[in-house]
């Protein structure tokens, strides 16, 4: 899913709007003074909302060619929604499996034609995780996505990133 980000390259040139995936963006710093090393602070920030992510970057002068590279990660690996299983007394709780790598926590938001209705407790770590058990919920069709949480209440607002959607029913 593309996100467009706003990069302030910390050297005071126009701060630039990028949308994309995944890619690179090239930026020509401008030259130190002789013998001086110049240091930038660069931030991306998201602009549906996520935090902004920082990196510095060094760029050396002294009559060779000079430059610096660094990959910045703008937004979040997406955690996908790999199986759901409908659970509890009624048939109406769900517990989501999910695939990620995050260092963050990561929630499951649960929509209902389009409006979300739930979400699941926080999971941590990275690799593959089940959620706690969520409902119970009314009988019907619903999706579910695997996010990094944002933090708040909201979703999936709080959300910085969400994955692809895993359709499920629930029987009545």
């Amino acid at each position: 899913m593309p996100r467009t980000v706003k990069i302030n390259w910390g050297d005071g040139s126009p701060e630039e709007e990028w949308t994309g995936d995944k890619g690179s963006k090239d930026h020509q710093f401008p030259e130190p003074a002789p013998g001086q090393t110049a240091n930038y602070q660069i931030t991306v920030t998201p602009t549906d909302g996520g935090a902004p992510r920082t990196v510095g970057v060094s760029v050396p002068c002294g009559g060779t060619s000079y430059g610096a590279s660094r990959s910045v990660l703008a937004g979040c690996v997406r955690p996908l929604v790999t199986a759901i299983q409908i659970v509890g007394e009624q048939n109406n709780q769900v517990v989501a499996t999910l695939s990620f790598e995050s260092t963050r926590a990561v929630v499951v938001v649960y929509d209902q034609n389009g409006t979300p209705v739930a979400k699941s407790a926080p999971v941590t770590g990275s690799g593959a995780a089940n959620t706690a058990p969520v409902g119970p919920l009314a009988p019907g069709t619903y999706v579910a996505r695997g996010c990094q949480d944002e933090g708040g209440s909201g979703y999936p607002s709080s959300c910085c990133e969400i994955g692809d959607g895993y359709a499920f029913t629930i029987g009545g």
